[in-house]
């Protein structure tokens, strides 16, 4: 069965994985911001309450635009910040905090005209929707605001932009990339910042490396620092499973973000009430289940004997006492502890992985043979989920797709016997899963629960019907909005834009069409990852369902959240052992409401004493993260090879890498092109930031003796043609001892990467034979 989703492969599946460039290295396929904020002024405000006098209030018989005229509860969660403070506006969804913030920053700009205020939100598609949202309340601003993301092409220029605006709607790592690259002072050019869902200050998100910049700056005392104010619905337990815990981890986001009082509604509590939605969860358990499924006993029988093939490649006696060695005999012996069901087997290859990229230096045939069946089993164990969740047909095409993208089964250029065993057992598969799944029924099968409870709400609703889909993964997502377009359900997948699309992401000209048909009825579904939980405003949506996906505390109540009418449900299918997930979750939302209120019942005194030790522990530990980098010396760049991490073929020399724009890393050696494919992508290539114009995706030579897996892109830069390498796809190797160890981010490598020398190494990358 041919699907939209056979253009596409997901080498990565989740949402939350970040990109390997930086958050500005991307430019989205459409530049225009206003059709954009067009879109998203008929679907905003942000927070915006569900009632329909919301937008409006009457003056004698006349409506008026309501504008920044707030509710007594508003007025209460912004008296803080009116007053200068730093403060967290902690208020659940819905009960307009958008509409606060911009009061703020109107009350903020009226008081201080030189002023300047940066709003941040970490998605670029809230970003426009602030965008909107600000034009909608405060259109005397809209010339004096800049909205900018890490997909614009002016997102470099961000320091020299800044002088004229008073307001700049953007994302964090644009302001983190340009203290990084430009001017370590820039954040004293603000004097209010606003973070929205500011629970993400945590951990190392770009959030939290921008207030760690903060921190240092206060501690020195030089230089003028703003104003912080923090919005959010929910600030999370980390897990907690006390309220002492969930307190402390309160305590901590408190402290990420120097405020010591939580702005909260206590005056005005019965106002605040009314607005409130405490949508109540239906529950529907799908079952656990799958030996009755043949698609399914067929996919974890081949799982099996890939696994018995990986194992007996491995000579266990060989190198006895050797760590690296031990560390990957370790991981296979966990193989029969680890169930075909669970996450936890995902977890279990990436372990068989990351072992043997430690020994791909000195045992590249026995790496290789490791990295080749971990894969295979990852590709497996994504289509028994396939399977399991829609049917054995887009199991199929979920296979064929990933094969071919891989270089793995009938698609293998080059095979060694371990690899000959293993394309046999691929290309068994394929054909008994073809075989089985042409008439497999969906009766039984846990989509066809989903269906029935759609089709009652369709039938119900008719075109009034505004239903969000959230499922775990991009391919899921698309999968289950062809299957429902199939069986006559108007809907559309809606993935991030980060991602490109042969890997399952949507455009930002994808999402804008997305948005605009929802609101105006043209379809009456959106099925989503992670990316929608927060902050996406529709307030039409009145029923999210939950299809095998349970997150945190927090993704539970932001998924709630997107609905806005007050009769909207939230119905969550899932398996039984997600069900107690589930349920842990609302436990800990009840411990997070438990130690909010015992914070705000603290004296401000006690608070500040908490926060200024965490924040003297942020300031001591960063300094000396600075002065350990600063001490260890980098090493001569002509030890060191980058090998292909997949197979170890591909290698190049470290002393011909060189930097541009201290982000991205090109190989200068004119014989480069010998050993590498280059491949159109799909669909419209991403396009760099600034100087760079990206061409096509960037492979090994291939061959019976080449690599043929992807290492990067193919770019232009100021005329000459470049190889620009990827970390993810790559190892260093010691050219001494042939260790070898991954690389995290560029700026962890043992070496220092030269910048690029223009125009010389562009010249002779330009005379080069192609």
């Amino acid at each position: 069965m041919a699907t939209q989703g056979q253009k596409r492969s997901y080498p990565n599946e989740t949402e939350s994985g970040e990109s390997d460039l930086d958050e500005d290295a991307l430019l989205a396929e459409d530049e225009n911001d206003d059709d954009l904020a067009d879109v998203f002024q008929k679907a905003s405000l942000s927070d915006e309450e569900e009632d329909d006098d919301e937008s409006i209030v009457k003056t004698g018989n006349v409506p008026v635009e309501r504008g920044l005229n707030l509710r007594e509860y508003q007025k209460e969660l912004a008296e803080t910040a009116i007053l200068g403070q730093n403060t967290i506006i902690h208020a659940a969804t819905g009960a307009g905090k958008t509409r606060i913030a911009f009061y703020i920053v109107k009350n903020h700009l009226d008081k201080n005209p030189q002023g300047r205020v940066a709003l941040m939100a970490d998605k670029t598609f809230l970003v426009n929707q602030h965008f909107a949202a600000l034009n909608k309340v405060m259109p005397e601003y809209k010339e004096k605001t800049l909205c900018m993301s890490g997909q614009k092409e002016k997102s470099g220029q961000l320091h020299m932009l800044v002088e004229g605006h008073s307001i700049i709607i953007l994302t964090p790592a644009l302001i983190e990339n340009t203290i990084r690259r430009h001017d370590a002072n820039f954040m004293s050019k603000f004097t209010l910042l606003i973070f929205d869902e500011c629970h993400h200050t945590q951990k190392k998100t770009n959030y939290n490396r921008l207030m760690t910049r903060y921190h240092v700056l206060k501690s020195q005392g030089k230089t003028p620092l703003p104003q912080i104010l923090g919005l959010t619905a929910t600030l999370g337990t980390n897990k907690a499973n006390s309220v002492e815990k969930a307190k402390e981890h309160a305590l901590t986001v408190m402290a990420n973000l120097d405020v010591s009082k939580i702005s909260t509604v206590v005056k005005n509590q019965e106002e605040y009430n009314k607005f409130r939605k405490d949508v109540v969860i239906d529950k529907i358990v799908l079952s656990d289940d799958a030996g009755h499924d043949k698609v399914h006993c067929c996919i974890t029988e081949c799982m099996r004997k890939t696994t018995d093939i990986l194992c007996s490649n491995t000579d266990t006696t060989k190198y006895s006492g050797d760590v690296d060695y031990e560390n990957l005999k370790a991981a296979l012996r966990k193989r029969d502890l680890v169930n075909t069901n669970d996450q936890q087997y995902l977890t279990w290859i990436a372990e068989l992985s990351n072992a043997a990229d430690l020994l791909m230096g000195r045992e590249r045939d026995l790496a290789h043979s490791v990295r080749i069946g971990a894969n295979y089993l990852k590709i497996y164990w994504e289509a028994l989920n396939i399977n399991d969740q829609l049917t054995g047909q887009y199991a199929v095409t979920s296979l064929d797709r990933k094969f071919k993208n891989e270089n793995l089964g009938k698609y293998a250029s080059s095979k060694s016997s371990s690899e000959i065993e293993y394309s046999v057992l691929a290309e068994g598969l394929m054909s008994d899963m073809s075989n089985m799944s042409t008439d497999q029924s969906l009766e039984g099968k846990s989509i066809n629960k989903l269906l029935k409870k759609l089709q009652e709400y369709c039938n119900e609703m008719k075109e009034n019907a505004r239903y969000i889909v959230f499922v775990g993964t991009r391919e899921i997502s698309e999968m289950l909005a062809d299957l429902l377009k199939t069986k006559h359900f108007k809907c559309s997948c809606f993935t991030g834009s980060s991602a490109a699309s042969e890997v399952g992401g949507t455009s930002r000209n994808e999402q804008e069409k997305i948005v605009e048909d929802f609101k105006k009825g043209m379809i009456n579904g959106i099925i989503a990852t992670t990316i929608l939980e927060e902050g996406f405003d529709i307030p039409d949506c009145d029923m999210v369902f939950g299809y095998n996906y349970v997150g945190n505390e927090i993704s539970m109540r932001q998924s709630a959240g997107r609905i806005r009418k007050k009769e909207g449900q939230h119905v969550v299918l899932s398996k039984q052992k997600d069900m107690i997930r589930g349920s842990i979750n609302v436990q800990r939302g009840r411990l997070m409401d438990e130690a909010l209120n015992s914070i705000v019942s603290m004296s401000e005194k006690d608070i500040k004493d908490i926060i200024t030790t965490e924040q003297r522990r942020i300031v001591q530990t960063e300094l000396a993260k600075q002065q350990n980098v600063a001490k260890v010396p980098k090493l001569d760049t002509s030890l060191y090879k980058l090998i292909c991490k997949k197979c170890g073929k591909f290698e190049v020399n470290c002393n011909d890498l060189r930097s541009i724009q201290d982000q991205h890393h090109v190989v200068i050696q004119p014989d480069i092109w010998t050993k590498v494919r280059v491949r159109s992508f799909p669909r419209n290539p991403p396009r760099f930031a600034e100087e760079i114009i990206c061409e096509g995706r960037l492979f090994g030579g291939g061959g019976n003796d080449g690599c043929p897996h992807e290492i990067g892109v193919v770019g232009t830069f100021r005329g000459a043609r470049l190889p620009f390498l990827s970390y993810k796809f790559l190892l260093i190797k010691d050219k001494t001892s042939l260790t070898t160890r991954p690389i995290t981010k560029w700026a962890d490598v043992p070496f220092k990467i030269h910048p690029i020398n223009d125009p010389e190494d562009l010249t002779t990358m330009q005379n080069c034979k192609q």
